[in-house]
């Protein structure tokens, strides 16, 4: 019963925030995750066709480079999203980042002008954002929501 009551209430505040204009809803269409849809924004982390791999041991392994990032104090990080609604988009303009999913599914919102247009991949793959994305594209930070 209680958490039919947080859901009530939840559902509630969505609406009220809806009605003054806090939140806005934007349909979003999800795309499968291709390089060439995806290309734009970053890449899959696995070989594309062109790629030959750096080691190879026939019969037994090829190891392919696909990304290769020289950087001093880099750190590895989880991730857990809990809330429905996005606040913002994030940018990181001196690193590319790195999403890779290990359980449940996952949706990325990614965005050249999230004002105008913001897109979504289904997350089946691990990807690297490019570095800099968002920086000039997103430079106020504004605090936007969406209902997801």
């Amino acid at each position: 019963m209680q958490l039919l009551g947080k859901f009530v209430t939840d559902s509630l505040k969505l609406l009220y925030q809806l009605y003054k204009g806090v939140i806005k809803i934007i349909k979003i269409i999800t795309l499968e995750l291709i390089q060439e849809a995806f290309e734009l924004f970053g890449r899959i982390l696995e070989p594309l066709s062109k790629e030959t791999p750096k080691v190879k041991k026939e019969g037994f392994f090829n190891f392919f480079v696909v990304f290769k990032e020289f950087a001093k104090g880099w750190q590895i990080g989880y991730f857990e999203q809990m809330v429905k609604v996005v606040e913002e988009l994030e940018c990181h303009p001196n690193t590319p980042e790195v999403f890779i999913p290990l359980s449940g599914e996952t949706i990325l919102l990614v965005a050249v002008a999230p004002e105008k247009e913001i897109c979504a991949f289904k997350l089946d793959k691990p990807i690297v954002l490019n570095r800099g994305f968002g920086m000039e594209w997103y430079p106020s930070r504004k605090v936007q929501k969406y209902l997801l």
